[in-house]
Order: structure tokens, then sequence, then C-alpha cells
């Protein structure tokens, strides 16, 4: 499991944390590239001792990286149509972008399984998976320098597919999907093995771009408690799939939203990425202190709020509302073993 060292840039400017334990890096640390994954990936570790860590449940990924490895040619051409040089540099720009709009995509994620699964999490319980959350991109063409990374791509569809129709869609990525299902039922009986009375499930995702045949594969573990007796009525659905559009538009107008005052990690506000004239490091600066600060401006210079990503909502309701109700289902409780918050629990749902 060969890895090269690159330097980390500090915390409140990082768009990469550790892939196991989920850390943002200290000013002057250093990220563990995996080198088994440069073609398609470009998964990092804080240290020797987390990639060691992670590596019973990487491998299969990174040995999915050496299948690609044959592709790369192919992939090269493809990805220069649309302006990269080499699937190295397109891998690393697609990752930024995601990087970028962690919070969005990992929401809207949990969004869709809880709209697809109800609070009875049936859907979650189906072990193998029959399903997979897929998400397909457009690849904006990259500036002459380096690119912002929150706008490199904008999010064109999304939703859930039955894994055996798209292994019959693209043969050429049966063996991938195959394999991406083994993963999912290694995982699953690590998991069971454990006896964590809170684990439910695993949810497989995939990450597209048209026209690139490179795929990049996520398997998100579901923990929590089903709740049978508070089932999601339409106005529920309603607001989670205005949540889902807001998470979108944040994506697809380059407003990445981020979690701005710690004690509030369900209302993150909408900012952009700046680039320091010093280090020439993407730095994320917020658009405004808090949401009840935009709304009161707006009433003060007697305007409409017009952010691009409130565009399309069907409830009416504030970006504070959605972001609750989503809360009022989903709550951080739970640790990894470092003692760090590590799941997503359904929690008892909080009626409008």
């Amino acid at each position: 499991m060969p890895s090269q060292t690159i330097t980390a840039v500090s915390s409140d400017n990082i768009l990469r944390v550790c892939a196991h334990c989920h850390r943002m890096p200290e000013r002057a640390s250093e990220l563990r590239r995996c080198a088994g994954c440069a073609v398609t990936t470009s998964v990092m570790y804080c240290s020797k001792e987390c990639q060691r860590a992670a590596w019973p449940e990487h491998k299969a990924f990174c040995r999915l990286d050496e299948e690609h490895k044959p592709m790369e040619g192919r992939l090269n051409r493809e990805v220069q149509r649309i302006g990269y040089t080499t699937s190295v540099r397109f891998s690393k720009a697609f990752e930024e972008f995601q990087a970028a709009h962690d919070w969005a995509l990992d929401q809207a994620s949990y969004a869709h399984i809880l709209l697809k699964s109800g609070t009875q999490m049936d859907f979650v319980r189906q072990q193998p998976p029959r399903e997979m959350l897929v998400y397909i991109f457009h690849a904006q063409p990259p500036a002459r320098g380096q690119s912002n990374p929150a706008t490199t791509f904008k999010l064109v569809q999304q939703g859930f597919r039955s894994i055996d129709e798209y292994a019959r869609a693209h043969t050429e990525n049966a063996a991938a999907v195959a394999a991406l299902v083994k993963s999912c039922e290694t995982m699953h009986a690590a998991a069971l093995a454990k006896n964590d009375p809170w684990y439910l499930g695993l949810v497989p995702s995939l990450f597209m771009v048209e026209g690139v045949s490179l795929q990049i594969s996520s398997i998100t573990p579901i923990f929590g408690r089903s709740q049978t007796h508070s089932p999601l009525d339409d106005a529920d659905r309603a607001a989670i799939t205005d949540f889902i559009r807001l998470c979108t538009n944040s994506m697809n107008h380059g407003l990445p939203l981020r979690v701005h005052v710690p004690s509030q990690p369900f209302h993150p506000i909408p900012g952009r990425f700046v680039r320091t004239k010093a280090q020439g490091n993407w730095v994320w600066e917020p658009l405004f202190d808090s949401w009840k600060d935009y709304y009161e401006t707006c009433m003060l210079k007697g305007r409409s709020a017009s952010l691009p990503m409130l565009e399309g909502q069907t409830t009416g309701f504030m970006p504070t509302k959605l972001m609750s109700t989503m809360a009022a289902f989903w709550s951080v409780e739970g640790s990894s073993d470092d003692g760090q918050p590590s799941v997503m629990v359904v929690a008892e749902p909080g009626r409008k």
C-alpha cells in the first residue's frame, strides 16, 4: 500500500480531510495520498495508522482503481474532450468539487435515503442492497488557471437506480458494480459482527460525469432506530424534497454550504471559495454571518431574498426551516472509536 506525502493547508481553507478519521489536519501537518488510487481517486490519510486501519475497507476500491489503469489512455481522451489534460487532473478537480460541497452532498444523500426508506428504514435494511444512489454531473470547461473548486461541475441527475439494471445497461462497468456489491456484503458482515444495536444497513453511491467512463463509489453505513409510529406525511416529503433542491442549487451556483457556527451543525450558510494571493490556497468565505442577518438585511433594504440557491422551492419555507425539518429526522449521535461524532441517527421527528 504505497503512498506519497503532500503538504496540507490550514484547517480554515482545507478541502480535504483524512479518509479514515475524517479530521481536518492542523496547520503544517501532512496528508498521505494512497498512490494505488492515483488514476481515478486521490484518497488521503493523516497518518500511516489511519491508512492501515482503513485498508480492509479501502482495498476493494483501491483494487478497482488498479482495474482502471489499463483504461488510462481512454480516460485521458475522454477528459481532453472536456478541457482537462489528463485523467489525474480531472479526477483531482472532481474530488475537490465534492470536497467543496461535502455538506450538501452528504445531507442530500441522507434526504434521498429518508424519502426512499421512510422513518421505518426498511429499504436500508435490505442487504445486500438492490439499489444505489447515483449522482450524475456535467463538467464545466476548466479555466486557464486553476478553476474555482466549487464551480467546476453541475449536478444534472440524482436518485436511486436498480443495481442490476445499471449493470446491464453499462456492461463495461459490470465488474466494478459487482465488486461494489461485494464490498457492501463484506462491510455489512463486519458491521453485524460488532453487534451494534444502532446499525441498520448500508447504502452504496455512485458519482459519475457525463461523457467520462470514470466512476467514484462510496458506501454509507446507516445507524439509528426506526420510527414505525412516525411515518413521513406529504408535508414532510415536500420539505425534504425542497431541502434536496436547496443542496443542489448550492452546488450548481457555486455557493458551498458550510457550518459557520459549530453549535448549529444543521444550519450551514452559503459562501464562496476565493484564492489567497499569499499562498494561492482556496479559502471559503461566508456570504453573511447567519440566515437571520441575511433576511433582516433584505427587509431593511426593501428587497426579497434572491439567492439563486433558493430557486424552485415549492413549500415557501425559509432555508432554516428546511434544515430544521431534516434535523428533526436526523441527528448526530454516537461516536467513533476516537470519540468523534460519526453517525447519522434517525431521531424522533418533531412535527411542524
